[in-house]
């Protein structure tokens, strides 16, 4: 009587068991460029309102006194203005830029201050950590 060939129990749990660390291992992968990728969104987001901030100082001479993050005529965003409201420079923002995300890890804290002669521009990243993107590379805000 010839031996049926088959894999033994013991066999089967170890490839298991590389499988689950192989998947393992992908998923934290995923994770950390989803991370990634949402942090090139707040960098580049910090670009884009820097470059904001200079278009209102070319137009009116002197850096803006108000950063409103909200909704926008284009969506959601951040009005570049003085106090009175009166000189408004829209820019957009999207997906984790946004400062009222729906989840915790996407939600972007940011901090502006008008600090004569520059500005104060900061945002908390998911590691909670306060990056810098305005002229003055001071702390302006608590990371949670």
């Amino acid at each position: 009587m010839k031996a049926k060939k088959a894999f033994t129990l013991l066999e089967l749990l170890v490839a298991m068991a590389i499988i689950a660390v192989l998947i393992a291992l992908a998923i934290f992968g995923i994770i950390q460029v989803q991370r990634n990728s949402r942090e090139t969104q707040r960098r580049k987001a910090a670009e884009d309102i820097n470059i904001g901030i200079q278009d209102y100082y070319t137009n009116y001479g002197e850096y803006p006194d108000v950063l409103t993050f909200g909704t926008i005529s284009t969506g959601v965003g951040v009005e570049v203005s003085d106090s009175t409201g009166a000189n408004v420079i829209e820019v957009p923002l999207k997906n984790a830029a946004e400062p009222g995300a729906t989840t915790t890890a996407q939600a972007t804290k940011w901090y502006f201050s008008n600090t004569a002669p520059g500005y104060k521009l900061n945002y908390c990243n998911e590691r909670d950590v306060e990056i810098f993107a305005g002229t003055d590379e001071t702390s302006g805000m608590t990371c949670p």
